[in-house]
């Protein structure tokens, strides 16, 4: 139904919009020119970074813009505050009146600055937790001396954040996309030891600085960090201090993102994404991302935060559209002509898309230097119904318009059913009263489009003027005129729900009979299992249960291997030849997860 399309951004920022109350948020789409622009409902690709790089478009859609800064601006806290938000004392003076600083934790914790000449005047001068335009020579804490690999990384690290900040010279390129704050959080990211390093680093660094573009550079750093993980119980209270008595206009925010980041049972295992530093660096402090829906019409932006997990964030999409149901739904991420599924709802969404993407990207070759970030991925992200064991036609209209009707039309036009013409006939008819209702205009189009109701090896099977005939009749009949759009798209399901492949995924492979021999067969996964179906008279060959499914295999590679069989006929492996494997290997991960969490318990089976 949906082939892999970009992603690319659009923010607010560039057209001076500011972000409205979340019932009147205008939603801007992404866009392929620029990076973290606003979602709009003008289809356009979300792409990873990339300012100038168009997305590939879709034949059928124009691609998904990302996520965007329609989003409250920071703005700067009243000085005067009530409650338990005063400024804490500075231990020992400081560079700044009333703002804390790390000179009394830097006596016990850090090394001593190494001394070497300084080509910047008054430089030589500067203490080690105050900022400096010279890089570190080793890193600030002391506990990280006796391991050399950490105490390099924390160099780079700093060394990073003073590129970012505009204290060190780099390539203008380097600071689109996730380069230069990968190399500052990564590390941090896999050793625990560094966390505290880089806070300590971004606040050095914050502490005295003169340059007000370095510095607010240094402040959306802070916001980043706080965002995706926590420091020491040793260092957390240097940490709040300085947030509390600092007087920029991102602080109070960074206390709230420690405080969400904190109370979550783990924390974040990747560095920022693109859509999260762009967002502040747009001086927007609410993140947006824009999904797709397969009726084209619902597209929105949906408020995210780096704390959010996919979970959370599928529920927050069922709450705005009205559904009656939480289960069966799912996250999916368009990439590189693939359709990837977000199925750990525990994990954090924005982690969820940079372990997809990052992996991705690692089977990409690439001719770029190390100093580089042009993108080479282009994404959408769909909301899609993904598990159909509790699809009853007509029991949630709401889902049933949006996502049913719309994700088992295309797979009966491919022709994937088994089909007779009467029902060929009245789908048709339905199809045509769904799009258009009581318009009869567009009947007399109905010889050239006749594709968009019928599949095309069913088209073969008579002449056109009889399907047409056969249609007008059909959709002048008093049952269907008294249907509104609604009414007709769920009729149409009605009927597709009758069939044993109603819900299915579909796949076309080739079953290996022998080393030197196949036969084209079409796999559906759906409720009932898997079932085996010949490719041209779509007739069932065999359904396979999910009770006698012992195990699979499938990845990237062409190979699929499903091992069926019960105690009497024992295991058996089939091997079938497919590129959709890894998809296929999702899928029933998913609806044998499905089946055990749903599955009714012992007393309750034999009370009834």
């Amino acid at each position: 139904m949906m082939q892999g399309e970009g992603v690319s951004r659009r923010s607010a920022h560039h057209n001076g919009t500011r972000s409205p109350s979340p019932s009147k948020r205008r939603t801007r789409s992404q866009s392929p020119r620029h990076q973290a622009r606003s979602p709009s409902p003008h289809r356009r690709s979300a792409r990873s970074p990339s300012p100038t790089r168009r997305s590939a478009r879709s034949p059928t859609r124009r691609s998904a813009r990302s996520p965007s800064p329609t989003r409250k601006r920071a703005t700067s806290p009243p000085r005067g505050r009530k409650g338990g938000w005063a400024p804490a004392p500075v231990r020992n003076g400081g560079v700044s009146n009333g703002i804390h600083t790390l000179e009394h934790f830097a006596k016990l914790n850090f090394n001593k600055a190494v001394k070497r000449p300084s080509i910047v005047k008054g430089n030589s001068n500067v203490e080690v937790w105050q900022h400096t335009t010279e890089p570190i020579q080793r890193s600030l804490l002391k506990h990280l001396n006796g391991n050399q690999q950490l105490s390099g990384q924390a160099c780079t690290a700093f060394k990073a954040i003073m590129k970012y900040m505009g204290d060190f010279p780099t390539k203008k390129s380097n600071l689109h996309g996730n380069f230069v704050t990968d190399k500052i959080f990564q590390s941090a990211m896999r050793y625990e030891e560094l966390k505290d390093e880089i806070f300590c680093q971004i606040i050095k660094q914050l502490t005295g600085n003169k340059l007000s573009v370095s510095e607010e550079r240094g402040w959306e750093l802070m916001w980043l960090a706080t965002g995706i993980f926590t420091s020491s119980r040793i260092l957390q209270p240097e940490i709040t201090k300085f947030l509390r008595s600092a007087r920029h206009k991102l602080a109070q925010d960074c206390l709230r993102r420690q405080h969400a980041i904190a109370q979550c049972p783990r924390q974040r295992k990747y560095p920022p994404h693109w859509v999260e530093k762009e967002t502040i660096q747009h001086n927007f402090t609410q993140i947006f991302h824009f999904v797709f829906f397969p009726d084209d019409k619902s597209n929105a932006s949906f408020q995210v935060s780096s704390s959010m997990t996919v979970g959370e964030l599928c529920r927050s999409i069922i709450g705005r559209l009205g559904l009656k149901s939480t289960k069966g739904f799912g996250l999916f991420l368009i990439m590189s002509q693939k359709i990837v599924a977000l199925h750990d709802e525990s994990e954090f969404f924005f982690d969820a898309l940079r372990r997809q993407i990052d992996w991705e990207e690692e089977g990409i070759k690439s001719t770029k230097s190390e100093e580089s970030d042009m993108p080479v991925l282009a994404y959408q992200m769909y909301f899609l119904r993904k598990i159909w064991t509790d699809v009853v036609p007509g029991e949630d209209s709401q889902a049933d318009t949006i996502f049913h009707y719309n994700q088992e039309r295309p797979k009966f036009l491919r022709g994937y059913h088994q089909c007779q013409r009467e029902d060929a006939v009245k789908l048709a008819a339905l199809q045509f009263r769904a799009h258009h209702g009581n318009d009869k205009s567009e009947l007399q189009n109905l010889p050239q489009t006749l594709s968009e109701y019928l599949p095309t090896e069913m088209l073969r099977t008579a002449s056109v003027e009889d399907w047409k005939r056969a249609i007008v009749s059909m959709y002048n009949q008093p049952a269907l005129t008294a249907m509104s759009k609604e009414g007709a798209k769920i009729a149409f399901l009605k009927i597709v729900y009758r069939w044993p492949t109603f819900g299915s995924s579909f796949f076309e492979a080739e079953k290996v009979i022998r080393s030197d021999n196949t036969e084209k067969v079409l796999l559906a996964i759906n409720k009932r299992g898997v079932l085996v179906i010949e490719a041209q008279s779509k007739d069932i060959l065999k359904t396979y249960p999910y009770n006698e499914i012992q195990g699979w295999a499938g990845s990237d590679s062409d190979d699929f291997i499903l091992t069926v069989g019960n105690e009497k006929t024992g295991a058996m492996k089939l091997h079938f030849k497919t590129k959709m494997g890894y998809k296929m290997d999702d899928l029933l991960t998913s609806y044998s997860r499905y089946m055990k969490k749903n599955r009714p318990s012992s007393s309750t089976s034999s009370s009834l």
